[in-house]
Parts: structure tokens; sequence; C-alpha cells
């Protein structure tokens, strides 16, 4: 299967970006995001995100709103560009990836590209699959 101008054998593993695990399943990625729990901080810190880890996690801060009761934080998804994304939306990522988040999870999946039968395949900006130029046909 072919992820980011790569290509990966079957039932391979591969971590593209940090927090990002894939496998290649029948062609094609299948990648998703660490699984993180819903936080309740305790009264007087704050859920940000953690600092060179995949999960937020809760810290003290002088500038927190005294809360009475711990504050519940509903499923959502970030990414490693640090968009949020609520639970149960479709979304794309490039011209490829058309991904979901599911409790707190994000599942991909790539579309599916036939190996191109030229020996140089070309991958365009805004195309989901490689192409061949010119005239350099596998034979």
């Amino acid at each position: 299967c072919l992820y980011k101008d790569r290509w990966y054998s079957d039932g391979e593993d591969f971590n593209p970006e940090p927090c990002v695990h894939c496998t290649c399943e029948n062609g094609n990625p299948r990648c998703r995001l660490p699984s993180c729990a819903p936080l309740k901080c305790p009264e007087g810190q704050i859920l940000v995100p953690g600092e060179g880890q995949c999960c937020p996690t809760c810290q003290a801060s002088s500038t927190a709103t005294t809360i009475s009761t711990p504050t519940t934080v509903s499923l959502t998804c970030r990414l490693t560009n640090g968009t949020v994304v609520q639970d149960g939306a479709d979304f794309t990522q490039g011209p490829c990836e058309r991904c979901r988040c599911s409790e707190g999870n994000v599942f991909c999946t790539i579309g599916d590209c036939a190996r191109p039968n030229c020996n140089n395949p070309v991958q365009q900006e805004g195309q989901c699959c490689p192409v061949c130029t010119g005239n350099l046909l596998i034979t």
C-alpha cells in the first residue's frame, strides 16, 4: 500500500508521525491515533495538550477558575496538527485519506491505488494516486 509517497508491504506496521500508528491491510493503510481516556481534572487544574505526549494532561493553573466539582472532557480526537475533531465526525486529511473520529480514536482509510505500470511513478500535488509520466512502461 502507498502512504505519503512510500510503499509498505501487506501486514507491515509503521508510524509516519508521532502518535500515529498504521498497518498495511489488504493493500490499504489503516491508521489511528492513540485512544485518550476522558479526563476529570481536579479543582484548580485545567486540561492542556501534553507537551511531547499524545494525550492531554491535567496541569495546575493560576488562572483557572475554581470549580466546586471536577469537569469532564467529552470524547474528541486531537489531530497531530492540533485540530480537535468532535466524536462521530468524518473528515479528510489530504487528497487520499478519509477519516472518522470514533470514541476518541481516529480511523482512516486511504484511497486504493494500483501500482502504476512504469518505472518511476510521480505523485502529483492534490492527486491521490501516483501517475506515470513519459513512456517508461514496465515490461
